[in-house]
C-alpha cells in the first residue's frame, strides 16, 4: 500500500522580518548616486551625495519609504529606491531553465537581442530602476559574449543553480531520445528518481490533460528527454529526497493552525496606468486587483496577478508575495469584508495552486486557507498523484463562525494505471475545525482525529448548510 500527495492545498508560509537595526550592505545603482537628507523630508538638508558603485549600509527601513542610512561614518535619510545588493561589475549567472531575454531597453516591449540559457555568466555593468509598482531594482545592463543589452534581475544569481525533478506518476516516465511522443523511448525512469534537469524546451505541450514541457536529463550514462507533468520539481535536492511534497499527515495537522497576517507591501497607484485594475472599498481599505496583462505562457514571468489592500488612515498597503497569480473570486461571502480567491503559486510547473479567505479589520488584513465548496475524498493519479479531502463547511451567519469537518482519504495505488481518479480505500484523519470572527480578532479552535466532539453538535445541527456550492465529485 502506498500513501501519496502532490501539493494541491499548499500552506503558504508568510515570513515576515523586520529590518530595524539590521545593518545591510547594498550598492548606489545609479549614474546620478544617491542623495541623502538630515531628516526623513525631501524639504530637509542635503548632507551628501553618495557616487555611483559605493556601499552604504541601512540601518532603519521605514514603512513611509524613508531608509536611514550609513556611509562614511555619517548617519542620514535617502528616499532613493537606487540600492541594489547587486554591486555594479559583479558576474552572475542566468536562473531560468527557460532562458532569458535580452532587451536593447529596460522594457519587455523593447526588442529582443537574443535569447540566452540557463547558467550563463554575465557581467552587470549598471543597475536600471526601470518602471515597475514593486519599487525595487528590476533590470540590469549587462555583457556576455559578444553582446550587451538589459535583463531582469529577477532572474539572476550569485552562483549557477542546478534544478531537480523527482518523478511522481506511479507507471513511471519514459526517456526518449527527443522531445515528443513520437520519438523512440530508451528506457523508463521509476517513481521517486531524483535526476538533474539539463535542459528545458520552450514549447508548452499537453499529455493527457496535463500541461508540461520536455526536460533533459540523464540516466545511467543515457541522455534523454522526459515530460515535466510527470515530475515535480525544486532546486533543492533534499526536499525531494525527504519527500516533503507527499507528506499528508504531517500536512493534514498543520492544516487550519492559525490566521496569518498579509504582509506589508511597497505599492504607488501612479505605477498602476499601464496595468489593468479593479477597485474596491471595504472598511478603512481599499482593494486593488491588479491584471499585469501578462502572457500565461511565458515563463520568464514572475508574476501575472494581485490582490493588493491599501490602509486608507495610514496609507500602508499589503498583499501576498511568492505568488505567480490571485485571482479575486467575490468580496462579503461568507461574511461581510471578507475577499475569497483563488492562487497560482507558480507558473510553468507543476500545480501548486488553492483558495484563500481573507478577513479585512479595522487596521490589518488576515487570512486563512480555505475552500468554498464542499467535497468528496478522491485519489488522484495520471500525471501527478494527488488527494481532495472531504470536505463539508457549516456557518453561523449571525456570530460569523465557519465550522469545518474534513477527512483525508486513505489512497491505494490503482492496478489500472489508466484510472486518475479512484475513490479511497478509507479515511486516515479527521479534522474538525471551528473559525470565528469578531471583526477584530480570529480564533481557531481544532480537534484532531475526534470527529464532531459533543459539545459542538448542537451548534453544528444548526449552523446553515453550505450555500455556496454542493459537493464535487
Amino acid at each position: 500500500m502506498k500513501v501519496r500527495y502532490f501539493n494541491y492545498f499548499v500552506i503558504i508560509l508568510i515570513f515576515i522580518s523586520t529590518c530595524i537595526g539590521k545593518r545591510e550592505k547594498v550598492y548606489v545603482s545609479e549614474f546620478q548616486g544617491l542623495y541623502v537628507y538630515e531628516e526623513p523630508e525631501l524639504s530637509s538638508r542635503i548632507l551628501y551625495r553618495v557616487p555611483y558603485k559605493e556601499p552604504v549600509e541601512i540601518l532603519e527601513e521605514r514603512e513611509d519609504r524613508w531608509k536611514k542610512i550609513g556611509y562614511s561614518g555619517v548617519e542620514g535619510f535617502s528616499y532613493s529606491p537606487v540600492l541594489s545588493q547587486i554591486r555594479p561589475d559583479q558576474y552572475l549567472f542566468v536562473d531560468s531553465l527557460d532562458g532569458l531575454g535580452v532587451y536593447d531597453k529596460p522594457s519587455s516591449s523593447s526588442n529582443l537581442l537574443a535569447l540566452i540559457v540557463h547558467k550563463t555568466r554575465l557581467k552587470v555593468l549598471f543597475i536600471d530602476q526601470g518602471n515597475n509598482m514593486l519599487k525595487k531594482l528590476y533590470w540590469a545592463y549587462v555583457e556576455g559574449e559578444n553582446l550587451k543589452g538589459y535583463v531582469k534581475i529577477d532572474f539572476l544569481s550569485k552562483e549557477p543553480r542546478t534544478y531537480y525533478y523527482s518523478i511522481v506518476s506511479s507507471a513511471g516516465v519514459n526517456l526518449r531520445s527527443k522531445p515528443g511522443l513520437d520519438s523512440p523511448v530508451i528506457t523508463v525512469l521509476p517513481i521517486n528518481l531524483i535526476g538533474e534537469i539539463l535542459e528545458k524546451s520552450s514549447e508548452k505541450e499537453n499529455i493527457k490533460g496535463t500541461n508540461g514541457y520536455w526536460f533533459r536529463t540523464e540516466y545511467r550514462g543515457k541522455v534523454g528527454w522526459i515530460f515535466s507533468g510527470f515530475t515535480v520539481t525544486s532546486r533543492d535536492k533534499k526536499y525531494l529526497e525527504d519527500r516533503d511534497y507527499i507528506r499528508n499527515e504531517e500536512w493534514f495537522m498543520r492544516y487550519m493552525d492559525s490566521a496569518l497576517p498579509v504582509e506589508a507591501y511597497s505599492f504607488d497607484e501612479k505605477d498602476l496606468k499601464d496595468f489593468t485594475v479593479d477597485t474596491y472599498e471595504r472598511g478603512n481599505f481599499e482593494i486593488f486587483y491588479i491584471n499585469y496583462g501578462n502572457p500565461r505562457e511565458d515563463c520568464t514571468v514572475s508574476y501575472n496577478s494581485r490582490i493588493v489592500f491599501k490602509n486608507k488612515l495610514t496609507g500602508i498597503a499589503y498583499s501576498i508575495q511568492g505568488l505567480y497569480a490571485e485571482t479575486l473570486i467575490h468580496l462579503d461571502q461568507p461574511f461581510p469584508n471578507t475577499v475569497y480567491s483563488s492562487y497560482e503559486a507558480c507558473n510553468c510547473c507543476c500545480p501548486d495552486n488553492g483558495n484563500l479567505l481573507y478577513f479585512i479589520m479595522e487596521d490589518k488584513v488576515m487570512f486563512i486557507h480555505y475552500k468554498e465548496k464542499d467535497s468528496v475524498a478522491m485519489c488522484l493519479y495520471g500525471s501527478v498523484e494527488g488527494i481532495e479531502l472531504q470536505r463539508e463547511n457549516r456557518y453561523d451567519f449571525t456570530t460569523k463562525t465557519i465550522y469545518m469537518n474534513l477527512k483525508l482519504p486513505l489512497c491505494e495505488v490503482p492496478k489500472d494505471p489508466n484510472l486518475e481518479r479512484v475513490p479511497p480505500s478509507g479515511i486516515v484523519h479527521n479534522l474538525f475545525a471551528i473559525v470565528h470572527w469578531d471583526n477584530e480578532t480570529i480564533t481557531i479552535e481544532k480537534f484532531y482525529d475526534k470527529g464532531i466532539p459533543e459539545s459542538y453538535y448542537d451548534l453544528w445541527d444548526r449552523a446553515t448548510k453550505n450555500p455556496f456550492g454542493t459537493p464535487q465529485k
